[in-house]
């Protein structure tokens, strides 16, 4: 096929006719990267792979603009972008962020954890679930939760009990105490060291007002 015409739009894009038809408007960059101009003759291929180019420039573009907005793990990027600009093209932009030290699993791990720990109150079972369910690594998840301070857990675990339920007063309050423990990841050493705690608080103030 002869590229018959090339001229650029009114939003940028280069817009492509083959033996005489419209083709496609692709961005400038895959223009430029394609090797093609007006009058060569194209095959099926080179034309193909102009528009494989065009679909990864523009998932770059929208990983960018996604990025100035918000941090994303390498696989939420990929997902995000597949579903406009196709896998290959996702994963080729995804790609390219990482190399442009815009995307950093690790550091996203670390700061993602520090978040559930701190203002969730997030232990590391639960921590560790959220974590791969974005597309974390088992290795970068530890990492993530060794940077934590673990040994604070009970000392949690009481402030959340109590920011949530106050006293313990019936069996009905500590098994909704114990099932929030679970949910938020809490090892059943500490969940039941801190709800018996509780409940004694509550016996010893009984005793004391008789």
């Amino acid at each position: 096929m002869i590229i018959t015409n090339v001229r650029r739009t009114k939003r940028g894009m280069i817009a492509v006719e083959a033996d005489g038809e419209y083709l496609a408007s692709v961005s400038e960059e895959a223009w430029i990267l394609s090797g093609l101009f007006k009058g060569c003759d194209a095959d099926a291929d080179a034309l193909n792979d102009l528009l494989r180019q065009n679909r990864v420039e523009e998932a770059k573009r929208h990983a960018l603009s996604m990025l100035s907005a918000r941090s994303y793990t390498a696989r939420q990027l990929t997902e995000r972008l597949s579903r406009k600009s196709g896998q290959e093209a996702a994963e080729a932009a995804a790609g390219r962020m990482e190399e442009l030290g815009l995307l950093d699993d690790a550091d996203y791990a670390c700061r993602f954890a520090r978040e559930l720990f701190e203002n969730r109150r997030f232990a590391p079972r639960r921590i560790r679930l959220e974590l791969t369910r974005r597309g974390i690594s088992s290795e970068l998840c530890e990492d993530a939760i060794a940077g934590l301070e673990l040994d604070t857990l009970p000392q949690r675990a009481a402030e959340l009990i109590e920011a949530r339920f106050g006293a313990l007063d019936t069996p009905a309050d500590l098994r909704r105490a114990a099932a929030l423990l679970e949910r938020y990841g809490y090892p059943a050493s500490i969940a039941r060291g801190v709800l018996q705690n509780a409940r004694r608080g509550e016996l010893s103030e009984t005793e004391d007002n008789l």
